[in-house]
């Protein structure tokens, strides 16, 4: 089959993106497939695919994109990568790519793709829409409020510190801060408003961090981060040696099937399809708590989904094969 990896992209997240497409890339290759690796940040000017582009690393700061640039990814949709393609594998993270934004591109050239479709896509992207859903699933979420164009929207949740504040719409911890008073909370929403419009205050829990990978409908085995930092930002990600993983996470059986549920509850509310990954705290009440749900989650062969599906015996090749079955 002609599959077109779709990877890098105009996100705080380009390099992850880069890494994951060439990993998925590679492993498409092995399987037989005809491929081609596309980048809407070069436009009708795509590199081959041994390109140094593509052999990228995540880890350093990624450099900034301007809006100016999306015209480029419409430049992309006319070359022969795109228009020869039986299948496109999105490998992008953050905005454009996991906002509904290559989705709705690919739908207006009847171009069939890897994960979720344009609306689930954009739910999850938005972590105040995607929670108040969770909300009316039944899914537990922490309290939170936002704060919108420098303004609190105050809300009758019970807040406290310390909290949580975010970017809405980001991935990889872009923009993150643990504020433990009213002081710090100011500059800590002028710097997640650096990557978002609008700015989540949650309520902070220090709790176990997992996440449930779900893939066609079926939960995969829990994987438990711990980070050596006390947050799981991007160092912590994408630096070796800086976070333990432990899959099948060391859970009670209730607690773990509770937990899988949860996901696949949260998986259906938003309409995902494909594949996604959900992430959870449980607390030391042995309460657990929906933070989000990923629609295109990092695909490195250390990345947490893989590591998910090696629980089960599943090679990072088949995993890959299983998601191209799943789109097509």
């Amino acid at each position: 089959m002609k599959i077109v990896v779709i990877c890098g992209g105009f996100s705080s997240e380009r390099e992850v993106s880069l890494a994951s497409g060439s990993a998925i890339g590679r492993a498409l290759v092995k399987l037989g497939h005809d491929v081609s690796l596309a980048d809407p940040k070069l436009g009708s000017n795509q590199e081959s695919y041994e390109s140094d582009v593509y052999k990228t690393k995540p880890g350093r700061k990624p450099p900034e994109i301007t809006e100016a640039d999306h015209s480029k990814a419409i430049e992309m949709l006319k070359t022969a990568s795109l228009k020869e393609a039986e299948l496109a594998f999105i490998a992008l993270h953050g905005t454009f790519g996991e906002d509904g934004t290559i989705q709705a591109l690919l739908e207006t050239i009847g171009l069939k793709y890897t994960g979720s479709k344009i609306l689930a896509s954009a739910l999850a992207m938005d972590k105040d829409r995607s929670k108040k859903m969770f909300q009316q699933a039944g899914i537990p979420v922490l309290d939170w409020t936002m704060v919108r164009e420098g303004k609190v929207v105050h809300s009758d949740e019970d807040m406290d510190f310390p909290m949580v504040v975010k970017p809405n719409d980001q991935g990889s911890t872009v923009g993150f801060s643990i504020v433990n008073s009213s002081e710090e909370l100011d500059a800590a929403a002028a710097k997640a408003a650096k990557h978002s419009t609008d700015v989540m205050v949650e309520n902070y829990l220090n709790g176990k961090e997992l996440t449930v990978t779900v893939i066609g409908r079926e939960a995969y085995p829990i994987v438990e981060i711990k980070p050596k930092n006390k947050v799981y930002d991007y160092e912590s990600k994408y630096t070796s040696g800086m976070t333990e993983y432990v899959c099948p996470a060391e859970l009670p059986e209730q607690m773990e099937v509770a937990i899988q549920l949860a996901a696949i509850k949260a998986f259906n509310a938003l309409g995902c399809k494909d594949y996604a990954r959900v992430d959870f705290l449980l607390g030391e009440n042995e309460r657990f708590y929906c933070l989000e749900v990923n629609t295109l989650p990092g695909m490195t062969e250390t990345s947490l989904v893989p590591k998910s599906a090696n629980a089960l015996g599943m090679s990072f090749d088949e995993l890959v094969e299983k998601l191209v079955e799943l789109a097509t």
